[in-house]
Formats: structure tokens, C-alpha cells, sequence
């Protein structure tokens, strides 16, 4: 009997993991760690402060496995996405807050639609391995086919945070609401944490297309920008 496990996108025989946040987020924000200076790791499911003492460390890879060319250079171009508007959003000053309208065309002189789409694909990528992993059901197809055809997905959006946490850099768990087996519909909900900026990624499966969420942002909305929002725990301004 074999063990191997497949690629949740393409079904090839699945060799790579994905970091939970990406290497150069880490580095930006925590620095490269050492043997000298770690930094240290915790999650739910194992012991606090474990040292972590590279980024190649197996505690900072999602469980789940995809193939190498899906992990490498089918999603390159999704990954560089997310690396430039990251950079850009932790670099801008003055510095993020509340309110804030992000016009992409900005970032961006060329293509902003294009790799916005991308930025999207890549939180597409994190939530289908995510889900995989939590065994949740989902519509696998719909994720995978967006990656290997560079489409935006309709049930990926994204709300784009300040947080207070401004030491915490990591990848929440699920929150999910999900149907029974062969019902594709459904919600599920994380964090990727970056420090004093946090990115909501919500799957949002209606059984229909795209729809219209409070802030969050989905190119289905034909609009290159997108506002920041306020922390978790903080108290969302009214509106009207």
C-alpha cells in the first residue's frame, strides 16, 4: 500500500511543503534567527516557546503537502505578488491607519490589476492547503483550477487590518462553519498575522458568485484598492 500523498491542485505527487508565512515576512518583521539568537514558536497542538533557530524549520510549514512545481513555479508569480504589496503596506509613511483607502495603482505602475489578482491567488493557495489540513470540507476544484489557470477565485476575499500585536507574526487557526459531505457551501475564516498589520482571509462559498462583504475586497469588485480596517479587538467605527 502506498503512502503518498498528492497535491491538493494538481494531484501529482505531493514532495513540498508551504511556509505558514512566507520567509521574507519573517525576516522583515523577526529577523533571520540563529543558532545564537532564536526566536521562539507556539501554536495549540504543541509545547510554547519551542526554538526556532531557521526559517527552513519544519514548525513554520503547513502539514499539508503540495507538488514542487505548485509550490515553486506554478505560484511564483503569486508569491512576488504578496511579497511587493507586503513590503509596500509595512514600509508606507506615514505609517497605516484606520481608514486608509490603498489604491493599488500606486503600488503598482504597471499591471495593479493583474497582481492584485495574484495577491489574492496567493491567500487562495494558503487557504486551500489550510483547509486540506483541517480536514474541512470545501470546493477543492473551484481553488485549484484559479491557481492553475491564474483566475481570481470567487470565494476568496480579502480585509486588510491594523492589529496591536505588533510582536505576534504567525497563521491563526480555522474559524469555519462547514456543511455536510458534497455540499460545497460554506465559510471559514483565519489570520495571517504580520505584525502590526493583519490580513482577514475569509472562504465564503454561497453556491453562487461573488458577493458584496463589509471592507473586504475581492476582484470580482473591479477596483484596485481596498481600506484599512480596524484590530480584531477593537471596535468598528459605524458607518452612516
Amino acid at each position: 500500500m502506498s503512502n503518498s500523498v498528492d497535491c491538493w491542485i494538481c494531484g501529482n505527487p505531493a514532495t513540498s511543503r508551504e511556509h505558514k508565512i512566507k520567509r521574507s515576512d519573517l525576516r522583515a518583521v523577526l529577523g533571520t534567527p540563529t543558532q545564537e539568537k532564536p526566536f521562539y514558536y507556539h501554536d495549540g497542538t504543541t509545547k510554547k516557546n519551542r526554538l526556532v533557530r531557521s526559517l527552513k524549520a519544519d514548525c513554520l510549514k503547513l502539514p499539508s503537502r503540495l507538488c514542487a512545481r505548485c509550490n515553486n513555479q506554478r505560484t511564483q508569480p503569486y508569491d512576488r505578488a504578496w511579497e511587493h504589496l507586503s513590503c509596500w503596506l509595512r514600509n508606507r509613511r506615514p505609517s497605516l491607519k484606520v481608514g486608509d483607502v490603498i489604491c493599488a495603482d500606486c503600488i503598482w505602475t504597471q499591471g495593479a490589476t493583474e497582481q492584485m489578482q495574484y495577491v489574492q491567488l496567493y491567500f487562495t493557495k494558503l487557504t486551500g492547503c489550510h483547509l486540506v489540513q483541517a480536514g474541512i470540507n470545501f470546493d477543492r476544484k473551484s481553488l485549484a483550477d484559479s491557481i492553475l489557470i491564474r483566475r481570481a477565485n470567487p470565494h476568496i476575499y480579502l480585509k486588510f487590518r491594523l492589529s496591536r500585536k505588533a510582536s505576534f507574526v504567525g497563521m491563526t487557526d480555522l474559524l469555519s462553519g462547514a456543511p455536510p459531505a458534497h455540499d460545497p457551501r460554506g465559510f471559514a475564516v483565519w489570520i495571517y498575522a504580520l505584525g502590526s498589520l493583519a490580513i482577514e482571509v475569509q472562504y465564503v462559498n454561497t453556491g453562487g458568485g461573488p458577493i458584496a462583504l463589509p471592507d473586504a475586497w475581492h476582484p470580482a469588485s473591479g477596483l484596485n484598492k481596498f481600506v484599512i480596517t480596524a484590530p480584531l479587538d477593537e471596535r468598528e467605527p459605524q458607518k452612516g
